[in-house]
């Protein structure tokens, strides 16, 4: 059971739960605040990365034909936002023929589609298709990066939604993130 008891009753009989007015409280100290606040995150990206190494890195040297945890590295840089990681990393692994090409080129595609950069996102999906032709899903991947340009398969009356610059710049997929893909396996 709840007790209802009146806002002004409660703050006589529950004094720490009610506000003070002593005066204005300081605000903090802007440079000491900055400096608290980079510490954490360093000390965050510290873990992430030991995380990395630890988890994926480590074990890779130790198993290099892992698929399974080369694509959760790739997930993992795209869903830090750490695109230019996720491509560098998944390029490596086609130029060294890791893994299978088609997954390789999905993922490739899914970290370009994020970082805004749709041509490179097509590109890679189309690769993908090409070496795996049969599967609906990569069509799925391809066909989501094709609205995005503008070049969607849509019906009569739909507009297509896109967040790309009148001039076809780069800009940054907002609405769409990591799990909307179809990730090969």
């Amino acid at each position: 059971r709840m007790k209802v008891v009146e806002t002004a009753r409660a703050w006589q009989d529950f004094p720490p739960a009610s506000p003070t007015f002593e005066g204005p409280a300081p605000a903090p100290v802007r440079a000491a605040f900055a400096a608290e606040l980079l510490a954490q995150y360093d000390e965050l990206e510290r873990l992430i990365d030991e995380h990395i190494e630890a988890t994926y890195l480590a074990p890779l040297v130790r198993v290099p034909d892992n698929d399974g945890l080369r694509q959760e590295l790739i997930q993992l840089h795209c869903a830090l936002r750490q695109y230019d990681t996720a491509i560098n990393t998944a390029t490596t692994f086609l130029v060294e023929e890791l893994g299978d090409g088609a997954a390789i080129h999905n993922q490739l595609g899914i970290a370009y589609f994020l970082k805004g950069e749709m041509p490179q996102a097509a590109l890679n999906f189309k690769q993908a298709m090409a070496l795996r032709p049969q599967s609906p899903n990569l069509q799925a991947n391809l066909d989501m990066v094709l609205e995005k340009m503008g070049k969607g398969q849509t019906q009569p009356g739909e507009r297509v939604a896109s967040t790309e610059s009148a001039g076809g710049g780069k800009s940054a997929a907002n609405e769409v993130g990591v799990d909307d893909f179809y990730w090969l396996e």
